[in-house]
């Protein structure tokens, strides 16, 4: 079996985890998955003092990756306090599994939100979390590469129309990369409220691992698609591995 194919074949066994859909997720190509599964047990949803609302992913020991823009409050035109950043895990109909308190961050180099199609490659955010009582989680680490062009890749993420359940696109796939590979381009459907969700490949192991983080969305011929800072974004591996 390719490595592709294995790959495909890790994402297709998680169709069992997906436990509901109605006719307007099918167009969308979203649906509800279940949060006490892994990958999507790591995926949780971010809240701020500004009342924004978007995801995270824990991408390695203490540390949240999310979208810098996340964390900006655009009304102040500050980014936001640490300690008034929260980040839930096992979240559903306003219950959680696990709560965290944010210690610190760290952004993009050079992240401008008033400029952000000048910075979109430094759209990203990493978190560094307060200590649990309940530690019995898995991270989704970040990919060593972003693997072939058409490769099936998921995008889970708290949206508006679903802001209380996490739902998710478990069928689409990389289109291509730009800015020397620091952002992607997907098919992934990516609505409000995803910024900061990651996107997610099976390597050819069956392991799962972040290739990109949610930022934005732009039509091209008229199709709308999805862009995201990747993996290999430069600085984005330091500061995870930062303790």
């Amino acid at each position: 079996m390719s490595l592709q194919l294995l790959a495909a074949s890790c994402i297709g066994a998680l169709v069992g985890t997906i436990i509901s859909a109605t006719a307007a997720d099918n167009i969308n190509h979203r649906a509800r998955v279940d949060i006490g599964v892994y990958p999507w047990s790591s995926v949780g949803k971010i809240y701020n003092s500004s009342g924004a609302g978007c995801t995270g992913t824990l991408v390695g020991p203490g540390k949240v990756l999310t979208a810098a823009h996340c964390i900006f409050n655009v009304r102040t035109r500050h980014f936001i306090r640490p300690e008034l950043i929260h980040f839930l895990l096992g979240y559903e109909g306003g219950r959680y599994r696990s709560h965290f308190i944010v210690a610190h961050y760290e952004i993009g180099p050079g992240y401008d939100s008033a400029a952000v199609t000048k910075a979109q490659a430094s759209d990203w955010a990493v978190l560094t979390i307060s200590a649990s009582e309940d530690d019995n989680f898995q991270p989704i680490y970040l990919a060593n590469e972003l693997g072939l062009e058409n490769a099936d890749i998921m995008l889970p993420g708290f949206a508006q129309d679903h802001a209380f359940a996490m739902t998710a696109d478990t069928n689409c796939h990389l289109v291509g990369t730009y800015d020397s590979g620091s952002l992607m381009v997907s098919d992934c459907v990516a609505l409000p409220g995803d910024s900061g969700a990651p996107i997610i490949a099976a390597d050819g192991t069956g392991n799962f691992h972040v290739v990109g983080v949610q930022t934005a969305t732009v039509r091209i011929g008229g199709i709308s698609k999805s862009i995201a800072v990747a993996s290999t974004s430069p600085g984005l591996r330091e500061a995870v591995d930062r303790r």
